[in-house]
């Protein structure tokens, strides 16, 4: 056989090639570039649009403002009453809030005596209520 009718074989351990870990995530990262700018630019656009939404709700603020006035409630008697804010991570454990479903309506309805109760003593016109004998709707 002569010289150029030998195969030629290359047996590199990939030990032996220095930086190979490197060099393969490199060419990994240009390979799935495109794509993975791609999936994050349509992660962020959901967020922002997220984000516009709760901004511009009416009905966000009255929601945490709810929900800070039940974790009063049900704080009441603790370190943990009469809180004036609370953090966002409280959310997620709403979810997994293990109430029954009476307890919840109970204190539900609590707040909302406390709410009616406190609109006819503050609201300008609860005197003008009282002497037409209208009666707010307790639970």
């Amino acid at each position: 056989m002569q010289g150029r009718d030998v195969p030629f074989t290359l047996n590199l351990h990939p030990n032996q090639v220095g930086g190979l870990r490197q060099r393969l995530t490199c060419w990994l990262t240009m390979l799935t570039f495109e794509t993975r700018c791609h999936d994050l630019q349509a992660q962020l656009q959901a967020i922002s649009a997220g984000v516009k939404c709760v901004r511009a709700s009416q009905s966000t603020p009255q929601l945490l403002a709810l929900v800070l006035a039940l974790g009063n409630v049900l704080n009441s008697g603790s370190a943990r009453a009469d809180a004036k804010g609370f953090r966002l991570e409280v959310l997620l454990e709403l979810a997994t809030c293990m109430h029954t479903a009476r307890s919840l309506h109970a204190h539900a309805c609590t707040l909302h005596a406390r709410c009616m109760h406190t609109a006819r003593t503050r609201h300008p016109c609860a005197g003008a209520a009282q002497a037409r004998g209208d009666q707010g709707h307790d639970h």
